[in-house]
């Protein structure tokens, strides 16, 4: 499954996003079955790591440690390239972010991951 977020949230609004995907993987989880579940934000869709870098250091922040646990199972989070560049966002404002999580486009790479059999989670 491919989880395309782009629009703007607060930390309930992010944190409720996040709960769908742990609630898809454990119904899958609980019929035998596994899935890919990729995150691919783009435009005000960084928000999420953005968010989750600020509220970093607050001990009873959960969208830090729902992000963690979420890559602990295999959820990868992917960045558009376009969006760094254009508005001028760095590693370091981003949550556990690594070059290895960006992409040239967000869009595209939706469009390419369904081309490719993922389905579309739109929140």
């Amino acid at each position: 499954v491919v989880i395309h977020l782009s629009t703007e949230g607060d930390e309930k609004k992010y944190l409720g996003v996040l709960g769908n995907i742990n609630n898809y993987i454990k119904a899958l989880d609980s019929d035998g079955k596994k899935t890919d579940a990729i995150v691919v934000m783009n435009a005000d869709g960084l928000g999420l790591l953005q968010l989750a870098k600020e509220l970093e250091m607050e001990n009873t922040a959960k969208l830090p440690t729902q992000i963690t646990e979420l890559k602990g199972k295999g959820v990868k989070f992917q960045i558009c390239y376009n969006t760094l560049t254009a508005r001028k966002i760095k590693f370091d404002q981003l949550y556990d972010a690594k070059p290895e999580d960006v992409i040239p486009s967000g869009v595209a790479e939706v469009g390419r991951l369904q081309a490719q059999g993922y389905r579309l989670l739109k929140p």
